[in-house]
């Protein structure tokens, strides 16, 4: 059964293993397409969990949130096992630490360029993941919005009070720890209250 939550329609589905899971995603990429819709899912090895939600305001549930999930239990049929717990919804309040990995670049330099990042909790868990598409920028452009762009997910899903912060661009890192200073402004500054732990490649 769906579960009504504060971050939209919550279902878990328990596959035998990662093959069946993965086959069912792919099934489900093709009606999410077709819906137009954007679900947050994710998936570790066996288990799928999607979180559905149209972006309304205050994240409420819809008509179309409604009927993606139909759809989606209709591909699980009976491949897919019940969930074994309920989903807490307040897991995302629990989370005051988490690491941040971030990437970004751009083909030509500038040209076509993304961002993305990923948060784990503290035991390495992914609690949160995303890339956007940014148009025509810098290499540099892109690793400081891949940044930005995982420190606002920090701060606003998780209110982490502490940020592990791992990339592999040494100019935003040694910036970020004042080692050198940008006279290029649309690089964009940061807030103070995050620094940038030593670089991981």
């Amino acid at each position: 059964m769906w579960q009504e939550t504060k971050h939209g329609l919550y279902k878990q589905f328990v596959f035998t293993d990662f093959h069946h899971a993965w086959s069912f995603m792919e099934k489900v990429s093709v009606v999410v397409n077709d819906l137009d819709h954007h679900p947050r899912w994710q998936n570790e090895w066996n288990v799928v969990e999607f979180w559905l939600s149209t972006h309304e305001p205050m994240q409420s549930i819809t008509e179309k949130d409604w009927e993606l999930s139909k759809k989606i239990d209709v591909i699980a049929g009976n491949d897919a096992e019940t969930a074994p717990a309920a989903y807490d919804d307040k897991i995302t309040t629990q989370i005051t630490e988490v690491q941040l990995y971030t990437d970004g670049g751009s083909r030509g330099n500038p040209g076509p360029s993304a961002s993305g990042f990923v948060l784990l909790d503290m035991e390495g868990k992914v609690v949160h993941e995303h890339g956007i598409f940014l148009g025509i920028t810098t290499n540099n452009q892109a690793e400081y919005q891949a940044l930005k762009i995982g420190l606002e997910a920090a701060l606003q899903k998780f209110q982490a009070r502490n940020v592990y912060v791992y990339m592999d661009s040494m100019l935003v890192v040694n910036q970020m720890k004042r080692i050198i200073q940008s006279q290029k402004s649309r690089l964009m500054a940061y807030p103070r209250r995050y620094s940038a732990a030593s670089p991981e490649v």
